[in-house]
């Protein structure tokens, strides 16, 4: 705000950016410290470890740089085929849309450490309870953001942004599923797979790319989302059936497409012109239908979690 203020321009901005981030890991270190010290940990170099763990943390790094094609480099290829106007309509909705991400991200940053934790000492069928659990989460967040995120573009946005909230709930959609993508991929971590897990996100980002070659031309920045939607859909229905292959957990498929079904007609209905009473009303209505179904079916069951207990079997994990 103040280099906005004085007038100084994009790259202030950036560098403002840049400071922050410098700024909160310099903290995050120093915090990281002083935990280690008072818990009585030193560090120490073992090129053993070193090789085991970068083995198995490379690809992970190099996905997180390849799947750079299908979040962000959508917008450099934009540049090419639309106007600066529809590139900042697509900016403002990826903005709104971002906040599924934002909403997930406090489960998340608790889940994602304590899964296979989870897994070892309460065994697989309280980890597929909390993992039912996150995608009910998932998908009544989605309902909300695609209810609501409209709404704020009208009410915070200026009158030349509002077209934004047509493109909005379709970069919902397409958060949902990169989240789901998370959620759902275990096995394939459990079992050390991370070389697989880059040849799929490769080859996700190659589609993706070539759809958007493609398509954009042709259809502007719907061809964009239907390019990020296909490749997306392909590398978590991917991930999927990798991560069941190496471990399987025993989701309940069925119950969850249902789930899915409810999502999407929500979704469908938020797109609907109504009053401000009658949108909340209908966002209210399809969130009760939601969970009043994942409850009724026992797809949210909160577990009991008991002693620790051994996994034995093909799944055992280590």
């Amino acid at each position: 705000m103040i280099v906005l203020h004085y007038g100084f321009g994009v790259q202030a901005v950036l560098l403002a950016g840049f400071i922050s981030a410098i700024l909160q890991t310099l903290v995050i270190i120093c915090l990281q410290y002083k935990a280690n010290k008072k818990a009585g940990i030193n560090y120490h170099v073992s090129l053993c470890v070193t090789k085991k763990y970068l083995s198995y943390c490379l690809p992970l790094m190099f996905s997180g740089l390849i799947i750079f094609g299908l979040n962000g480099l959508e917008r450099w290829l934009l540049v090419y085929y639309v106007s600066f106007n529809d590139i900042a309509l697509y900016t403002v909705a990826f903005k709104f849309a971002l906040i599924l991400v934002l909403l997930m991200q406090p489960f998340g940053m608790w889940w994602m450490p304590k899964r296979f934790e989870y897994l070892s000492n309460n065994g697989i069928k309280v980890t597929t309870q909390i993992t039912h659990i996150s995608i009910v989460l998932l998908c009544s967040l989605t309902i909300c953001v695609c209810f609501f995120s409209p709404f704020f573009i009208d009410m915070f946005m200026p009158e030349n942004y509002h077209s934004a909230k047509d493109l909005v709930v379709i970069l919902v959609i397409i958060f949902a599923i990169r989240e789901l993508n998370e959620l759902i991929n275990m096995g394939a971590l459990i079992k050390q797979e991370t070389k697989n897990l880059l040849v799929i996100n490769t080859i996700a980002t190659v589609i993706g790319v070539l759809l958007i070659l493609i398509l954009t031309p042709i259809y502007k920045i719907n061809g964009v989302l239907g390019a990020l939607m296909i490749a997306q859909s392909i590398r978590t229905l991917t991930t999927y059936w990798l991560s069941q292959r190496c471990f399987y957990f025993p989701f309940a498929i069925k119950e969850i497409i249902v789930l899915f079904t409810i999502t999407i007609i929500s979704t469908v209905i938020s797109q609907l012109q109504q009053t401000l009473l009658l949108h909340i009303s209908s966002a209210v209505l399809s969130l009760f239908i939601l969970l009043s179904y994942a409850f009724g079916i026992q797809l949210i069951s909160f577990p009991i979690i008991g002693k620790s207990k051994k996994i034995t079997g093909d799944n055992d994990v280590i």
